[in-house]
This record gives C-alpha cells, sequence and structure tokens, in this order.
C-alpha cells in the first residue's frame, strides 16, 4: 500500500477513535455507545437479535391486500385518503404489527413464555398448509421457505399467548354506557 492509501484508511480510524475518546471522558458512566451491524439487503428492522426480513413483511402485506381486495375496488390503492394513500396506509400498519410481534416475541422469551408441544404441532401444520397453497407466482414472489413461514405463525403465537398472559388480569367488559358509544371513521 502507497502512503497515500495508508493516509486515506488512517484518517478515518482516527478520526473514529477521537470520538469515542471525546464522547467516553464527559460520560461518567450515563452514556451507553452501541455499534451494530448494518442491516442485510433482505431486512427491514432489527430488534435485539431478532430481524424481520422482507420476504416476512410480503407475506402479511400480500395476506392483507388479498383481504382487502375482496372488500374493495382494487384501484382503491392509489386513492388520496387526506395525505395519505390506501396503499401507505397498509404499509404502515403492517411494519407496526410486525414490529409488535417481534417486540412481543422476544418479550416472551425473556418471559420464559412458550409453546407447548399441541401448539407447535399445529403452527407446524398450518404453515405447510398455507406454503402449499401457494402458486409458483406466489412463491416467486414472496421468495420464502416454509421454515420462514413456521417462524413466523410461531412468533405470532408466541406473541398472543404473551398477550393473553399479560392481559388475564385485566377487566376487558364493556359496560353498557360505552356499548352505546359510536365511533366513525370515514374511509
Amino acid at each position: 500500500m502507497n502512503r497515500k492509501g495508508k493516509k486515506r484508511t488512517l484518517v478515518p480510524v482516527l478520526s473514529m477513535v477521537l470520538i469515542v475518546m471525546l464522547l467516553c471522558s464527559g460520560c461518567k458512566g450515563k452514556t451507553q455507545i452501541i455499534l451494530t451491524t448494518p442491516l442485510g439487503d433482505n431486512e427491514l428492522f432489527r430488534i435485539g437479535d431478532e430481524v424481520c426480513t422482507v420476504e416476512e413483511a410480503k407475506v402479511f402485506l400480500t395476506t392483507t391486500q388479498n383481504q382487502y381486495e375482496t372488500l374493495i375496488q382494487p384501484d382503491m390503492w392509489d386513492k388520496d385518503f387526506g395525505g395519505m394513500s390506501l396503499e401507505e396506509y397498509v404499509k404502515e400498519s403492517i411494519l407496526s404489527q410486525l414490529t409488535q410481534i417481534k417486540s412481543m416475541a422476544l418479550m416472551a422469551e425473556e418471559r420464559k413464555v412458550t409453546l407447548d408441544e399441541s401448539e407447535t404441532k399445529a403452527i407446524s401444520a398450518a404453515a405447510k398448509e398455507y406454503y402449499q397453497s401457494l402458486t409458483a407466482e406466489e412463491l416467486s414472489y414472496l421468495g420464502i421457505t416454509v421454515e420462514q413461514v413456521e417462524n413466523l405463525y410461531t412468533q405470532y403465537a408466541l406473541a398472543e399467548k404473551l398477550y393473553e398472559e399479560v392481559t388475564a388480569d385485566v377487566d376487558t367488559e364493556v359496560s353498557d354506557d360505552d356499548a352505546r358509544v359510536i365511533r366513525i371513521q370515514q374511509i
């Protein structure tokens, strides 16, 4: 390596060391510096060790799109609804839902919430059934394996089980007065 190449490599390294030293010198134990690895090409986000892949998001998006299209006209996706298209709204809600599922699956792991054998078998069967119901075109678009579908189903089931466990003592009964209240959302 020539002298010019050494300078190009040395300057960023020394700059990073200087920044870290400056940050740590005034920290007094209150500031944490966290270095993370960048996301891969097919990763949307990472929570702890849990990664949400593009394939997983596509499964949710495709399923939701199919549900919506049975209720609405296909040309509704691009219409503007108060500054946001239906497509943008659905994408944001799916991303939010995936974030919740991944977070709750991690919480379930921390709280030692697990699935029993019958639940695991049911998830495995459901994942295989879903995967086999996909057409060749859908499989090509989704780019997902049966193992990934099973993992997604498992995380969803863990999140649901954790939710049930956490809310077991919460009164979910709706009073008659609350039941009379009508909330309307314009579509």
